[in-house]
């Protein structure tokens, strides 16, 4: 009986030491620049800048994220909405990372992992308009 449960217990062990951490995430290392125009604002127009969110005609939080006025609005002075080098200081990006009713998009399933990293790191990088 012994035997059965000693190997039970290094199979167990063997499987659960090969088993991914689910924490970690699949996304490229923020070790290469972020570059607003590529990177982030594609993000905004397809998931922020739509029809009663942050578009023209709705402005949700007085915040516009077309292409034209995405990098003004995000980053204006005394807003707090992005605070360069600093993500986690950020109220766009801790909204982001808000879930359920405070979270965005509002109303659309939560943006990709990979996606709101690159956020983080485009802000970590200084939110440069590149």
């Amino acid at each position: 009986m012994r035997g059965y449960v000693l190997a039970f217990v290094i199979l167990l062990l063997f499987f659960v030491s090969c088993t991914r951490d689910k924490t970690s995430s699949n996304c490229p290392p923020c070790t290469s620049a972020i570059s607003f125009k590529t990177n982030v604002l594609p993000i905004f127009q397809i998931s922020c800048a739509v029809q009663g969110c942050h578009d023209v005609t709705t402005h949700a939080a007085a915040v516009v994220l077309d292409s034209a006025n995405a990098y003004t609005n995000i980053t204006q002075a005394g807003t707090g909405y992005i605070i360069a080098y600093n993500a986690n200081a950020s109220l766009f990006y801790t909204t982001l990372n808000s879930p359920g009713v405070n979270g965005m998009p509002k109303g659309l399933p939560p943006l990709p992992q990979c996606q709101v990293e690159a956020i983080a790191c485009w802000i970590n990088q200084g939110a440069k308009n590149n």
